[in-house]
Formats: C-alpha cells, sequence, structure tokens
C-alpha cells in the first residue's frame, strides 16, 4: 500500500534486542519523522535510561505510521487509512530485527501484536505474539500520563501519576527479557482434591514447611473451595460441598468428604503453620462463620504490598504483574459461570492464587529486608 509523505517510519539499532511500539504519531512526530520524540518520547527515554538502556540500544516505531486526526486512532478512517493496513509494515520491521523482546506501549500495540485486549489486565504480563516469538511485555502508553484525567482506555483511572510506577516496572521487566530469546513462565503443579487421600499426601509433601497459602472462592458468602499452597510451585484446592449424589455421581461420599474437612480444619487450626493471605481478614471470618478456626495468620499481602507501595492498588493482579512472571489470568475466575463452566475451572483458578500468593509473599519478603532491614518473627525465614 502506498503511504502519503506524512509517514513516521521506526528507528534505532538494526540489530536491536528491545523493539518499542507505541500507537501512531503525534505532532512533534509528524513534523520530525521520527517516533517518540514530543513529551512521550522523553518520559519514554527516561524511562530507558533509568533501566540502563540508551535510546540507540533499541528500536522504536509505532503500529500506525502517520498521525491520525487530532491524534484520535479511531478518526483514522477520516484521511483514508485503517490500523489494518500498517500490520504488514510492523512485520516486516520486527522479522528485519529479530528482537529477543518487544514492549507493546499502549493497548492498540498490544492488540496488534497479541491479538488480546484490556492493556490495564495486561500490562506487565510476558506473552507471545499472535505470530510466537518474540516474546511481549505490554505497558501504557507515556502520552496517557499526559492526558486530561487519564484514560479510560488505559485502565488509569483518575490518577495517571501512578502508572508512570507501572511502565517503569514493565519497562524494565521487558529489558530483562529482551536478554534471552525463549520465554520462560512458571511451571506450577495444580491439583484438585478428589478425596481426603489426596489431601492428606499433599500436606505430608509438605511436612517441613512451616509456612502456609489460604485462599478461598465464595457464591454469596458461602466458601466453595480452599486453595493450599506451600510453595509457589505446587498447590490444592479443596472442594467443601462436592458431594457424591444421583445428579453429581463424580462428587466426593460423604464419609470422605468429612474427613476431607476434618482434614483442612486441623491443618488451618496448627499453630506451628503460619498462614498468608491476599486480604485475609476476609476469607478467615467466611472460614471461621463455618467452624473452621484459622490460628496463626502470619501475614497479608494486601498489606505487606500497601507497606511497600502505598501509592498503587492492593489488588492480586497488581502485585503479581510486580513480583512473580505469571501472565494475567485472573479472568479464569472471575469470569467463572457454575451455569455453564465446570467447577474445576473454579478449582484450579483457586489453586493458582494459593500458589501465585505465596510467591509474592515471599518476593516482598526479600524486598523488605532490603530496603528496610525487616525481620520476620516466624522463626527466621518461611519455608526453606
Amino acid at each position: 500500500m502506498e503511504f502519503k509523505d506524512n509517514f513516521v517510519p521506526g528507528e534505532g539499532a538494526s540489530s536491536a534486542q528491545l523493539v518499542l511500539v507505541g500507537e501512531a504519531p503525534g505532532k512533534d512526530e509528524e513534523l520530525e519523522k521520527r517516533p517518540f520524540v514530543g513529551r512521550a518520547g522523553r518520559l519514554l527515554d527516561d524511562i530507558l535510561q533509568k533501566c540502563e538502556v540508551s535510546r540507540d540500544e533499541v528500536y522504536i516505531t509505532n503500529v500506525v505510521k502517520v498521525r491520525p486526526p487530532d491524534n484520535k486512532i479511531y478518526r483514522l478512517k477520516e484521511i483514508g487509512y485503517k490500523i489494518e493496513d500498517f500490520i504488514p509494515f510492523l512485520w516486516k520491521e520486527i522479522e528485519a530485527i529479530s528482537p529477543n523482546c518487544i514492549v507493546a506501549l499502549g493497548g492498540t500495540a498490544l492488540k496488534a501484536l497479541t491479538g488480546e485486549n484490556g492493556i490495564h489486565k495486561w500490562r506487565g504480563s510476558i506473552l507471545l505474539t499472535n505470530r510466537g516469538l518474540p516474546k511481549v511485555v505490554p505497558t501504557f502508553h507515556p502520552a496517557s500520563l499526559f492526558e486530561r484525567g487519564g484514560s479510560k482506555n488505559e485502565g488509569l483511572g483518575s490518577s495517571p501519576w501512578r502508572n508512570k510506577v507501572f511502565i517503569e516496572f514493565d519497562i524494565k521487566r521487558a529489558v530483562e527479557q529482551s536478554r534471552f530469546k525463549d520465554i520462560k513462565l512458571p511451571q506450577r503443579t495444580l491439583h484438585v482434591c478428589h478425596n481426603s487421600l489426596d489431601l492428606y499426601r499433599f500436606i505430608e509433601r509438605h511436612s517441613s514447611f512451616n509456612l502456609l497459602s489460604v485462599d478461598i472462592e465464595t457464591f454469596k458468602a458461602i466458601p466453595i473451595c480452599v486453595g493450599l499452597a506451600f510453595t509457589p510451585w505446587e498447590a490444592i484446592s479443596v472442594p467443601l460441598f462436592d458431594i457424591m449424589s444421583p445428579e453429581e455421581p463424580e462428587g466426593i461420599p460423604m464419609h470422605d468428604m468429612i474427613e476431607i474437612w476434618r482434614i483442612l480444619a486441623e491443618i488451618l487450626a496448627n499453630p506451628k503453620i503460619g498462614k498468608v493471605g491476599q486480604n485475609f481478614k476476609f476469607d478467615q471470618t467466611i472460614l471461621e462463620r463455618h467452624g473452621f478456626k484459622v490460628n496463626n495468620v502470619f501475614s497479608d499481602t494486601m498489606l505487606l504490598f500497601h507497606t511497600l507501595y502505598p501509592e498503587l492498588p492492593k489488588k492480586l493482579q497488581v502485585i503479581s504483574s510486580l513480583f512473580t512472571s505469571e501472565p494475567f489470568y485472573k479472568d479464569e475466575g472471575q469470569e467463572f459461570n457454575p451455569k455453564k463452566d465446570s467447577y474445576n475451572r473454579l478449582y484450579l483458578y483457586n489453586a493458582k492464587d494459593a500458589a501465585i500468593t505465596i510467591e509474592c509473599y515471599e518476593e516482598m519478603e526479600k524486598e523488605l529486608r532490603e530496603v528496610a532491614g525487616w525481620e520476620d518473627t516466624f522463626g527466621g525465614s518461611a519455608n526453606a
């Protein structure tokens, strides 16, 4: 396709290990025929410098290579283009450079490179492009920080200033990922408890551990399952009401469900095992309302994160995006429909939540030790 003379090409190192892809040129970029030279570009340069990377070492481009009217991407059709017209050219750039990692700056770049929507959900995740390698780390577009009142499309709400922190975290992650070609995501073994022996063996395998992550999933304040994890790499979800019946022939027999509740009650009440959770006061209240005594609540990852980063949201989605390499996964549980979906999906999500919670705790504990000289009071280190 022929482009008009306001075409703004990408620029940078032809063998860059890191490529940054934005949305489209702005006024300054159109005038200079260079990407990211306005306020957003200067901010991006500063962030790269903080990550000890110079602009000369990376390649910077945009999905769309011409300036849309009033910088509004949805008005691109007014000048005779659509986003899809530019995708082949973008891929020619990427294939010619063959980077190890790409930063998708904003929702347009995220969609073009991965097919995913929702930059506020996917930012910080390590993804594959819709053609496989290279890896993509999405983050907010720097220009969104200058928009009045933030950008709903970027998920900024009314506090765009705090999202500069996210951009810095995400680009730092992308720089680290650009040092190698392959994709390395957490490998977790997630179990669903089908009988009391499954739960007994899981606890026995971790009998030397003294810290346990606990997470529940509820329906109308009734706990459906309890997730347990002693390590970030193995977790189990314990269904509480999946009882065998003529309607549920694959459920757990009543006598065995009673034994499951007994084992679960014993581990939750054990004062020698510290309990960790996300917003755990809620989980503890629900569990105790249903007869489980929870002893030795050792740490709450929500409060721990608030101690480290009081200006940032305290949801596990945010915490895990900063302290783990787990791609965004919260839709696996939040979009669960009991009328349509298998409960096994909810149980596996529950187990993953427990595993990720203890990983977040361990990583935040390290940071507290480094920046604040913090020492825990539970027998030195946590799970060895």
